[in-house]
């Protein structure tokens, strides 16, 4: 059996290591276009910032590929995806066949059209390279302007602070972390980039940059100018699948899968930020592109390209920050869903600078946003998970006392 891995991200390496401990036999080729060894981008701001050397992001050392009898292609970025033939074409020319073929090959991030895109110093922060490109820029600099107020952008902006410069954020939606958090999580997580020197403009729209050959502003719509020698874009990421032919493989907002996590085209999976999987609160295929998950799908597709059958259990969005002085943890459903009659209990304690967000659909949990004392995060998230009914009064929930973990022997 000739298995090939596109991708070597925390999806592509769990998968290549899963495969070779059930079947250690059969051929792993491993396609990689980044040169630097598999690491962790969750700590991607840390190296922006400047507390950590890339060596410590590394997960898998270059002897990895050996001990485990993968033939990896460094460097090569996969060109063509040829499914009636069960071959790929990579960037040097290498046609390579495969009996079992997985994508990992993860999301690139949205580049904005606007006048002066092509100046220098306009970076995004998706990888290795962006991130020691942003950290060399950084020791010249004096402002910096962060497009995009998610998580990638908090992150960027946090390290670039850290590093003594001026930060603005610009959020075009009315308040930060709008897909994690909701409007008063977001409120919180502003005022502590604003406590710690960070300007933050939302309800804004970048409309172009200005400068040669180096960006030195940014312009927003309302005639504002911002001054500037380093832009990070954090506008969003989109599965990386150029060399997909929607005609031989179901293309949606990304690879569509079974809950075998196999494509439409017969031998070919699907996992990490590339994959439409089942979102366990919603019911229906989405991108789920968090990094617990995509280790999760590694796993079950190397089981299932090995031969077994083992069926993914499906998604759940959930993200935990921590931002100088404040940790935010969220999953599920923040706000209003089409479809739902969705019901929210909140509690705020302002002197501890605590919040509780709860959504319920019916008396099911189905979402949660908590600022500081996030304790109880992970019971929370588990009830969520499944689809546990919650059959106490609301003011136990805005109780901060409140014990979660008492209901988890109920539910058996």
């Amino acid at each position: 059996m000739r298995h090939v891995i596109i991708g070597n991200g925390i999806a592509g390496i769990t998968a290549a290591e899963t495969i070779r401990l059930l079947d250690p036999t059969s051929s792993i080729t491993l396609i990689a276009g980044e040169t630097f060894p598999p690491y962790s981008r969750p700590m991607l701001g840390m190296l922006v910032e400047g507390a950590i050397d890339d060596r410590q992001m590394i997960l898998k050392e270059e002897l990895f590929y050996r001990e485990f009898q993968i033939d990896a292609k460094i460097g090569h970025w996969v060109e063509e995806l040829d499914v009636p033939n069960k071959v790929v074409r990579t960037s040097k020319g290498e046609r390579i066949p495969f009996d079992r073929l997985l994508i990992a090959t993860g999301a690139n991030p949205v580049r904005l059209s606007v006048e002066g895109s092509e100046l220098q110093n306009i970076f995004f922060l998706r990888n290795r390279e962006d991130a020691v490109k942003i950290s060399q820029a950084a020791k010249s600099a004096k402002a910096a302007v962060v497009i995009g107020g998610g998580l990638v952008g908090l992150k960027a902006a946090h390290a670039l602070r850290k590093r003594g410069l001026k930060v603005t954020i610009v959020e075009k939606l009315s308040y930060l972390l709008p897909f994690i958090a909701d409007g008063r999580g977001g409120e919180l997580v502003q005022r502590e980039a604003e406590n710690m020197g960070i300007e933050v403009i939302t309800s804004a729209q970048v409309s172009g940059f200005e400068g040669g050959p180096r960006i030195s502003g940014v312009f927003l719509e309302g005639a504002t100018t911002i001054t500037c020698q380093i832009v990070v874009v954090a506008a969003g990421v989109r599965p990386a699948l150029s060399f997909v032919d929607p005609n031989q493989v179901q293309v949606c907002n990304g690879l569509v899968v079974n809950e075998f996590l196999e494509t439409s085209a017969e031998g070919i999976y699907a996992a990490g930020d590339v994959a439409e999987v089942m979102d366990l609160v919603r019911g229906e295929n989405r991108l789920v592109p968090i990094w617990p998950e995509a280790a999760s799908q590694g796993r079950v597709a190397g089981i299932n390209m090995v031969g077994f059958r083992k069926a993914y259990e499906g998604a759940m969005a959930r993200n935990v920050l921590r931002f100088e002085g404040i940790d935010l943890l969220s999953g599920g459903l923040i706000g209003p869903d089409n479809g739902m009659n969705l019901r929210i209990i909140e509690y705020e304690d302002r002197r501890a600078g605590s919040y509780r967000r709860f959504v319920l659909n019916g008396d099911r949990l189905v979402g949660v946003v908590m600022v500081n004392k996030i304790e109880q995060g992970g019971v929370v998230l588990s009830l969520i998970k499944r689809r546990a009914a919650l059959k106490i009064p609301d003011r136990l929930l805005q109780s901060p006392y409140f014990n979660f973990s008492q209901l988890l022997p109920r539910l058996g």
